[in-house]
């Protein structure tokens, strides 16, 4: 196994981008409906569609990782012990909702009740398909820098972040196209930003906390610092969306589209660099198993 895997880098960054995306949408169906009933359910189709999308490439983008992709099928034969094979179950399921949804944005948008319903249990899959995603490393015990709640998180704050941030740009292009017609979303999305990259420095910040508990968790850390892929991290995935959070804040005398598809540009290429490392700091100790 390569230490970077990119493979797995964008099977798991994309799968968590698109429950982001759809947990984001859900989020506005319920707080801002009446946004989501006039410029909500035209501006945000490209937002499902991207969410289609990625899902896709991630999922495409793991069989590269096996070694036989041809015998891909065998990997759901384990489910009763293997959380790998639990992983792939429910990436499919995932994507047999999230094809729905799409289809439903697509062709029925208009319909409120449909749309928020099986919305809200693509979301509620998604976040099924990102913890089951964390366990596969929580799971290896030999392997304490995995083996705690910060993997949960960080997986899970990616797809949220980057959903964030994928919503906001439609929401906010569709709202001024309509001239600032319909609910005002912008405090709402700007105080879910918040609280992500609160949560995320958070995150962060335990796992080099808690580094001093094992040799292997001293050596992550050490690894980690000492990368760039850390530091792109930290400055593409904190910084810059903390910048955008000021600019939420004054939204009413700037113009923070562009700066939105911009902060999103940067998150992805963090949250690439970040999973890079998630591998990287571990495989380069430690065999795979």
């Amino acid at each position: 196994m390569d230490a970077y895997e990119i493979p797995l880098v964008v099977f798991t960054v994309f799968i968590q981008w698109a429950a982001g995306i759809v947990i984001a949408m859900v989020l506005l169906e319920f707080l801002k409906p009446k946004f989501m009933e006039t410029i909500g359910k035209t501006s945000l189709k490209k937002s499902m569609y991207i969410a289609f999308t990625v899902s896709v490439i991630g999922t495409i983008a793991s069989v590269f990782h096996l070694g036989n992709p041809l015998k891909s099928y065998t990997s759901l034969l384990g489910s009763s012990h293997s959380w790998l094979s639990r992983e792939i179950i429910t990436v499919i399921l995932f994507n047999a909702l999230l094809l729905l949804s799409t289809y439903i944005w697509w062709k029925m948008s208009d319909k409120a009740n449909l749309r928020k319903g099986i919305g809200t249990l693509t979301a509620v899959m998604g976040i099924i398909t990102v913890v089951v995603s964390g366990m596969v490393y929580f799971s290896m015990t030999l392997h304490p820098a995995w083996n705690n709640w910060t993997t949960f998180a960080n997986f899970l704050l990616t797809g949220l972040l980057l959903g964030a941030l994928t919503v906001s740009y439609f929401a906010l292009k569709g709202k001024n196209d309509e001239n600032g017609m319909g609910e005002n979303v912008t405090k709402v999305l700007g105080s879910y930003l918040g609280l992500i990259v609160v949560a995320l420095v958070v995150t962060i910040g335990s796992s080099f906390m808690a580094s001093g508990n094992t040799s292997e968790t001293t050596a992550v850390a050490a690894v980690s610092v000492s990368s760039v892929l850390f530091w792109i991290r930290i400055i593409s995935s904190l910084l810059v969306p903390a910048t955008l959070i000021i600019y939420f804040v004054v939204a009413k005398k700037v113009d923070i589209v562009n700066y939105v598809l911009m902060a999103a540009c940067f998150v992805l290429i963090g949250e690439l660099s970040g999973r890079a490392m998630f591998y990287y700091s571990v495989m380069k100790q430690y065999p795979w198993f």
